[in-house]
């Protein structure tokens, strides 16, 4: 699954927290941080989850996130979403055949 947001206009941000759970409403700490995201003030960032970062399928996640400052003032957590991602079939690659694969 994608989490994707952009990052705060402020010249002094360094980086976004993101925080996760399988219990909605759920209150972050340091138990619940996934990973600290650093990167540029106002521009766009998108973060693919899953196996790699210990998710299961079939499994709905929620979401919190904050950012930080170069300081290490944090914001308010965003509101919270929620995710899940599923294990692609057959069926769902029924179609890919090595001879269209090139190399550019």
């Amino acid at each position: 699954m994608s989490l994707a947001w952009t990052n705060p206009t402020n010249e002094n941000f360094r980086a976004v927290e993101v925080h996760f759970s399988t219990s909605s409403g759920f209150t972050p700490s340091s138990g619940t941080l996934l990973n600290t995201y650093y990167g540029e003030p106002a521009k766009a960032k998108i973060v693919n989850l899953g196996i790699a970062q210990g998710l299961s399928y079939d499994t709905n996640y929620y979401f919190k996130l904050r950012s930080v400052n170069v300081y290490g003032t944090a914001s308010a957590y965003t509101s919270q979403v929620t995710g899940q991602f599923k294990r692609a079939t057959t069926t769902d690659v029924e179609n890919l055949n090595a001879s269209v694969i090139t190399a550019g």
